[in-house]
């Protein structure tokens, strides 16, 4: 998959094994309010706390968070380093994609700043993650997914309910994301999709979202979709990014 040998163990993490676990349908389910509103609050021991619910068409929202059992963690900016391109982007669209049983989400970035790699501010590049948004009825369909023997009469999702796919409690990109990443070339992952592809280093370890001024940090895992940055997270300013030219 990965042209480019100094990721392909990522890749063994953040895209082989999420063939085997990508689509597990009873990991770590909640429900949300279909609210649709972006609220910022504070709390202990944490920052700058946003539940971000676009679900304009009020339909109930289920999220799932698979584990992924991984080999290597990225925790830090020197470990980050290893990836080959670096920029900041917006999302500018988000789509689900139905591979081999897997849900992914291919998005599209218009780059706003470029701290290494052979881009330039005003691309458009494509991502893929592990994970994504539905419908529950088509997520069971496409990945092939048998009903739990709980998941029966009042207890089973309906099949129009929205659902949101993640791992460890991290969840794809969506529209107007706002969005520092770390990423490989993956081209050729994704099948009857022709464009240069990238992956994300260590499948969610180097996202990160802007967290003060001239800042990014790495949020913490959610069951719902809240986004919060705990005060030991990784954070990386604007300086440090500059010097990994």
């Amino acid at each position: 998959m990965n042209k480019n040998g100094l990721l392909s163990a990522f890749l063994v993490v953040a895209l082989g094994i999420s063939l085997v676990v990508g689509c597990s349908s009873n990991i770590g389910t909640s429900e949300i309010s279909p609210s649709g509103k972006t609220t910022t609050v504070a709390s202990k021991g944490k920052v700058n706390e946003v539940s971000k619910n676009t679900n304009a068409d009020e339909k109930k929202t289920r999220y799932i968070s698979t584990s992924l059992d991984r080999i290597k963690e990225y925790s830090d900016l020197k470990s980050l380093k290893i990836a080959p391109y670096v920029f900041t982007g917006v999302c500018i669209s988000s789509q689900p994609v139905f591979q081999n049983n897997t849900l992914y989400t291919l998005s599209k970035l218009k780059l706003t700043e470029v701290f290494k790699g052979n881009l330039s501010v005003g691309d458009t590049v494509s991502v893929v993650e592990i994970g994504g948004r539905t419908t529950y009825g088509e997520y069971k369909k496409e990945c092939n997914i048998t009903p739990k023997s709980f998941e029966v009469g009042d207890d089973s999702i309906p099949d129009d309910y929205n659902v949101v796919v993640g791992t460890d409690g991290f969840f794809p990109l969506e529209k107007d994301d706002d969005v520092l990443l770390f990423v490989g070339d993956t081209s050729g992952f994704l099948k009857d999709f022709n464009e240069p592809l990238f992956d994300i280093i260590g499948a969610y370890d180097g996202k990160l979202y802007p967290s003060g001024k001239d800042a990014y940090s790495r949020n913490s895992p959610s069951s719902t979709g809240v986004r919060t940055f705990a005060e030991n997270t990784l954070k990386i300013s604007k300086e440090e990014l500059k010097a990994l030219k």
